[in-house]
């Protein structure tokens, strides 16, 4: 049986990817903008603990950093955030609730986590001082930073 012949239709038909590599690009840009990056105030006069059943804590959003450690220079326990050295006292209670009170701005609905890094060498005498002002500002949540044992 002879076959019939098959006319030539012209050329494959092609899909244009020009648009799909631009809405790409796009969704890319739109993701890196509307992403925060967070980031741990960390203080390098900060020796956390070391921990066998520590965790990485995955919820970074309305939580406050704290580092607490014992001032070298006057022997006092000091809190630092955000570059900012305070000797534990009343004043302690006043920054914590400004902190609290600029992120309930922005996030009503989110409960504010206090994130603290405490040194080895702070009493928890003081770390209570620390938890309590931050109880009194209207923080519930209280992460202690250590690291992790191998």
């Amino acid at each position: 049986m002879a076959k019939k012949k098959v006319k030539d239709q012209g050329d494959e038909l092609n899909m244009d990817m020009s648009p799909m590599i631009d809405m790409v690009f796009l969704l890319l840009i739109f993701f890196i903008v509307v992403s925060t990056q967070s980031e741990v105030q960390t203080d390098p006069r900060v020796k956390p603990t070391i921990a066998s059943r520590s965790a990485v804590q995955k919820d970074t959003i309305a939580r406050i950093v704290v580092n607490v450690f014992k001032s070298e220079e006057s022997g006092e326990v000091t809190y630092s955030n955000e570059n900012t050295d305070i000797i534990i006292s009343d004043e302690l209670g006043l920054h914590i609730e400004e902190e609290v009170k600029a992120i309930r701005e922005t996030r009503p609905t989110i409960p504010v986590t206090l994130h603290m890094r405490c040194d080895r060498a702070v009493e928890w005498k003081d770390i209570q001082k620390v938890k309590k002002a931050a109880a009194l500002s209207g923080v519930i949540n209280v992460n202690f930073a250590s690291f992790q044992k191998e």
